[in-house]
C-alpha cells in the first residue's frame, strides 16, 4: 500500500512540475521544475524496483513501466538542460 501511494505522488508530480515549468516564463525557473520533475520519476522507477524485488510486480510490467520512466527522464534532462543554457 506504501509503494502504491508513492507511486501515485510521484507520477502526480512529474505531470504537476512539468506543467508548473511550462507556464514560467524566466528559463532557470522552467528547468528548476524540470528537475524536480525528473527527481521524480527516478523516485518512481526506484519504487517500481521494490515492488519487483518484493514480487509485488511482474517483471515484464517492470519493464515496461520502467523503460517508460527512462524515456521520460531522458526527456526531462534535456528539457533542463536546454533551459540551463
Amino acid at each position: 500500500r506504501q509503494s502504491r501511494d508513492q507511486l501515485d505522488r510521484g507520477s502526480a508530480s512529474i505531470l504537476l512540475n512539468l506543467a508548473e515549468g511550462a507556464g514560467r516564463f524566466a528559463r532557470a525557473d522552467k528547468a528548476q521544475f524540470y528537475v524536480i520533475a525528473r527527481g521524480s520519476a527516478m523516485e518512481c522507477a526506484a519504487v517500481l524496483d521494490v515492488l519487483l524485488s518484493r514480487g509485488l510486480l511482474q517483471a515484464s510490467v517492470h519493464r515496461h513501466a520502467r523503460g517508460l520512466l527512462v524515456r521520460v527522464t531522458q526527456m526531462l534532462t534535456k528539457l533542463a538542460v536546454r533551459m540551463q543554457r
